[in-house]
């Protein structure tokens, strides 16, 4: 049910982890800002995640939660004395942050247990599939917050965008030339595509004249070697840290992964996406844009409830031939000119409980 609480002068919004769920909350921030100029909007995020709001307009600032510190997290927030407090994250450790944080306006989700932490509850359950966001957006609602449809959305500063572009063009990218970044690695099994199949998209995109960029993660050795058995077409660029990563993607044309956190940042950049789906439907991920093309074998019976029962082979059945005609598709368009941002100044200190980071 919605209820419109009072209008608030603080807020904080709540998603401590996985980088792509604390992109897909950054509409939260601008809705609330269109709804209460004058508020003071922060955001807690933990210590990976939080280099993505580097710069976020409307946002005041990013705290920086430090795990091994709860209780001086706990007294940090009191201190601030929110009015409300949107919990995203909305698990044990979150709720009991929010229950204790003095806001009068909690709003989370309705889950069993610590869900009673929140005066105002979202079920998730009994509503068909829709985009993330705006499941999201549903909880401010809740509040009486007016929402519109809104792109998650980051921001890469132009002296980050100079560096990335210096880096290219050092390991043999010339400029003008079409690239598309390719990030291997998607956390799940279930979830990644095989380095040997990128390792032939990579070839005949080199072939045609467009240059692959592989962006490796930390642990991602295995699968680089994997992809440099098969071919030695394109270069490989440091990603290990998240902002120079970012800068990297929105240097590139195109960028291909597996659903994951940094197919999330590059929509959220405005560079243009093809993303391969594994058990869940591009439905709940992917905002439909005709520049965030999709590909998804799920309907073909290997997807249960939202779980491949067949190993790997919803991301199996997706063939290269499929990813390259999804790929040519997107780089015969006119290149985008990407999402206009206007980025903030840069974050200063983070404010955390106990001066570590996770």
């Amino acid at each position: 049910m919605t209820a419109t609480a009072p209008a608030p002068r603080r807020v904080l919004v709540i998603q401590l982890r996985r980088l792509g769920d604390v992109v897909l909350s950054t509409p939260l921030v601008e809705d609330l800002h269109a709804a209460f100029p004058d508020a003071t909007i922060d955001f807690l995020v933990g210590a990976h995640a939080a280099p993505l709001l580097d710069g976020l307009p409307n946002l005041h600032e990013r705290i920086v939660y430090d795990p091994a510190h709860a209780g001086s997290m706990r007294r940090l927030v009191r201190a601030r004395a929110y009015d409300w407090i949107i919990d995203v994250q909305s698990n044990p450790r979150t709720a009991l942050l929010t229950l204790l944080s003095g806001a009068p306006v909690r709003v989370g989700w309705r889950v069993t247990g610590w869900g009673r932490a929140y005066t105002h509850r979202l079920a998730r359950a009994g509503r068909p599939p829709e985009y993330v966001v705006r499941e999201r957006q549903r909880l401010l609602e809740l509040v009486g917050v007016p929402v519109s449809p809104r792109a998650a959305r980051l921001c890469v500063s132009t002296a980050e965008r100079r560096a990335a572009e210096s880096t290219l063009r050092t390991l043999g990218a010339p400029e003008g030339t079409p690239r598309v970044a390719m990030v291997l690695s998607a956390g799940e099994s279930a979830k990644e595509w095989s380095p040997e199949r990128f390792a032939e998209v990579a070839a005949a995109l080199e072939a045609e004249g467009t240059m692959p960029v592989l962006l490796p993660a930390p642990g991602d050795e295995a699968k680089v070697a994997g992809f440099r058995a098969h071919t030695a077409a394109g270069i490989i660029a440091d990603a290990r840290a998240l902002r120079p990563c970012m800068a990297l993607m929105a240097s590139c044309s195109v960028v291909l992964s597996a659903d994951t956190g940094p197919a999330h940042m590059a929509m959220a950049l405005g560079v243009p996406t093809v993303t391969i789906y594994g058990p869940r439907p591009p439905v709940l991920w992917n905002p439909g844009r005709a520049d965030t093309l999709a590909l998804w074998a799920g309907e073909e019976g290997c997807c249960h409830r939202d779980r491949c029962v067949l190993g790997n082979a919803c991301m199996a059945a997706v063939t290269a031939a499929q990813v390259l005609d999804t790929l040519h598709s997107l780089l015969a368009r006119p290149a985008a000119a990407g999402v206009p941002l206007s980025c903030g100044p840069a974050h200063g200190a983070d404010h955390t409980g106990g001066g570590r980071h996770e």
